[in-house]
C-alpha cells in the first residue's frame, strides 16, 4: 500500500510539471526563439501547428545531440536544430530539459502501472 502511494505521488508530480513546463516552454522559450529569428529577417523555422506539437520538435532541437541530424533537417518547413540553438539561451535549454525529463518519466510510469499491478 505505501509504494502504491508513493508511486501515485511521484507520477502526479511529474505529470503535474509537464503539463506546466509545455505552456510555459511554448508561450515563453519557443517564442522568443521565433521572435529573434524573424527579427533577424530569417522565415519562422516551423510551419503553423495548431495542435501545439511543434514545442515536440523545438524541444527536440534543444536536446538532441547535434550529430544525431542530418542536411534534411535544414529544408523549409521543419525546425533547424542549428538555427534554433543559435537563438536559443540557456533558460530555453533547462525548460526543454525539464519538460522532456518529466515527459519521459510520467510516460515510463504510466506504462509500469500495469506490470507493478497497479492497474487491474
Amino acid at each position: 500500500m505505501e509504494f502504491e502511494i508513493i508511486f501515485y505521488i511521484i507520477f502526479v508530480t511529474l505529470l503535474g510539471i509537464a503539463t506546466l513546463s509545455w505552456p510555459v516552454f511554448g508561450r515563453v522559450s519557443m517564442g522568443r526563439i521565433e521572435k529573434r529569428i524573424m527579427a533577424d529577417g530569417l522565415p519562422r523555422p516551423c510551419d503553423w501547428d495548431g495542435a501545439g506539437f511543434r514545442i515536440i520538435l523545438y524541444v527536440g532541437a534543444l536536446t538532441i545531440p547535434k550529430f544525431m541530424f542530418n542536411e534534411h533537417d535544414e529544408e523549409p518547413g521543419k525546425v533547424n536544430p542549428k538555427l534554433v540553438n543559435k537563438y536559443a539561451k540557456t533558460y530555453d535549454r533547462v525548460l526543454a530539459w525539464v519538460f522532456l525529463s518529466t515527459l519521459i518519466g510520467f510516460t515510463g510510469m504510466g506504462l509500469a502501472m500495469a506490470p507493478l499491478g497497479l492497474v487491474e
